[in-house]
């Protein structure tokens, strides 16, 4: 009650210093002191005082450096997104008019802001338009960053260039262009979701990043990989066999491009730079590049595309240089790859496994019938990934084979070391498949088990099952709780 009665004489004091309560040409009396404003915010909250009269005061609260309480008291109005609106017109005239006054003109510019907010996504586009204009007024795609910096710089934060929706998207591109903000304006131009912008922030990256002796930070390449052209994932391309990269920053770029190109009908335009440069890749002395864009070739291409990479996977021993284990990316390569091609679903029970089709089964026959250890290798894994003990004796011609694997795997190994552990794996997948039906295994413990025989590429015999006896009790401690 005390407080109630003390806010009530301080009014009242108030009313009285400034000869009446506030009007039209008095309003910035009321904008010295608490109490004061609280007077103005009922003023602009009684919808009994003109709508005119109304702005004028909020310009005059917001312009005395009070423009954090607009939101407030717009908020309390009855008519609040009509009254927004005019506010942000009226905020909005005065800015170019205000230049050598900064204080005022950021005030100024806030509350504009503020209001914008206030205002439903449909009809924000007009002030937007106004605002961007002004914020970016005498810049074009050929200013310099010196004029950009200037200019944005006295205008607005980087903050709220967000709020101007399309309208603000050339300008954003032309500070991407010469680095302003680059991670904060680009996750704010792709969340336009327009072509046209993208394809403009991709020509702004490829600008930027001509600048001499510029490192690429990685979220520039993580902000291209969101750009769904094919365009971009050229760039990326281009990225990932940049040798003046850092290695990461190449890795990133592919594994980008990767996303891209593994949903390839999400894409537009032609797909003959893709290609081209996946074939470049290919032809690289770089083991990783080489097996990932062998990959991509055949997944975008079909089988129509194997001759070109089969002949590029030459016998020149540079595989065990990869980054990625080798016996891995043999395994991935014909799950992935060649047995995936036109595959099936196999027989109820025997989830996890696809039927190879016809075409892959002649892949894998020609694969083995290579004088080339890469693809023997490749042939022999792609057998025993079948996961088929039908398949069995195509591995026989090999068995007996002591044609060194070390060049291809990096482990003193022999061919005939590999079809046997092929043909041993595919046994051993046969009795865990008769586990599984007979419910002496689940159907989880099963799959864990197939995937530790097919992934030992070395054991055979008896040191094939205890390694996947092994792995398997291993696993299973792990995931104990």
């Amino acid at each position: 009650m005390t407080d109630y009665l003390w806010t009530t004489v301080s009014l009242l004091f108030v009313l009285a210093a400034c000869g009446g309560g506030p009007g039209p040409g008095n309003f910035e009396k009321f904008t010295a002191n608490e109490n004061g404003l609280r007077l103005l915010e009922r003023y602009i909250q009684d919808t009994s005082n003109s709508d005119e009269n109304r702005v004028e005061a909020i310009v005059t609260l917001v312009q005395a450096g009070w423009a954090l309480n607009l939101r407030k008291v717009l908020d309390r109005c009855p008519n609040r997104e009509d009254l927004a609106a005019k506010t942000a017109d009226a905020l909005i005239r005065r800015l170019p008019d205000l230049v050598g006054q900064p204080e005022v003109l950021a005030a100024t510019r806030d509350g504009a802001f503020i209001a914008l907010s206030l205002l439903p996504a449909t009809e924000r586009a007009p002030f937007q338009k106004r605002l961007a204009d002004w914020v970016f007024a005498g810049l074009g795609p050929e200013s310099s960053a010196d004029d950009i910096k200037k200019a944005v710089e006295s205008r607005a934060l980087i903050t709220q260039i967000a709020d101007l929706g399309l309208s603000g998207a050339d300008g954003a591109i032309w500070m991407v262009r010469h680095g302003f903000a680059v991670e904060r304006l680009s996750q704010y131009l792709l969340s336009l979701k327009d072509a046209e912008v993208e394809a403009k922030l991709l020509a702004a990256f490829k600008a930027l990043h001509a600048t001499p002796d510029i490192a690429i930070p990685y979220y520039h390449v993580e902000a291209i990989g969101k750009i769904r052209s094919m365009e971009a994932v050229e760039y990326l391309l281009d990225l990932a066999q940049d040798d003046r990269q850092e290695p990461d920053v190449r890795s990133l770029a592919f594994n980008q491009a990767a996303e891209a190109l593994d949903h390839p009908e999400n894409l537009t335009g032609p797909r003959e730079p893709i290609l081209a440069r996946l074939g470049q890749m290919l032809a690289r002395k770089d083991p990783d590049d080489r097996w990932a864009a062998a990959r991509y070739l055949v997944h975008l291409e079909g089988f129509a595309a194997l001759d070109g990479v089969l002949a590029a996977l030459k016998d020149d021993g540079i595989y065990p240089r990869a980054i990625e284990d080798p016996r891995k990316t043999l395994v991935d390569f014909c799950k992935g790859v060649i047995l995936r091609h036109g595959s099936s679903p196999a027989s109820p029970g025997e989830e996890g496994r696809r039927e190879p089709s016809e075409d892959a089964l002649r892949v894998v026959r020609r694969l083995l019938a290579s004088p080339n250890r890469v693809h023997q290798a490749l042939g022999v894994v792609c057998v025993k990934a079948t996961e088929d003990p039908s398949y069995a004796d195509l591995l026989k011609p090999l068995q007996k084979s002591r044609v060194s694997l070390e060049p291809v795997i990096g482990e003193k190994a022999t061919l005939g070391t590999l079809a046997q552990n092929a043909a041993d794996g595919l046994a051993l997948m046969a009795e865990i498949h008769a586990a599984q039906a007979s419910r002496a295994l689940s159907a989880e413990d099963a799959k864990r088990k197939r995937f530790f025989a097919l992934v030992n590429l070395l054991d055979t015999g008896d040191a094939l099952r205890k390694a996947v006896e092994d792995r398997f009790a291993e696993a299973s401690r792990a995931r104990k709780p």
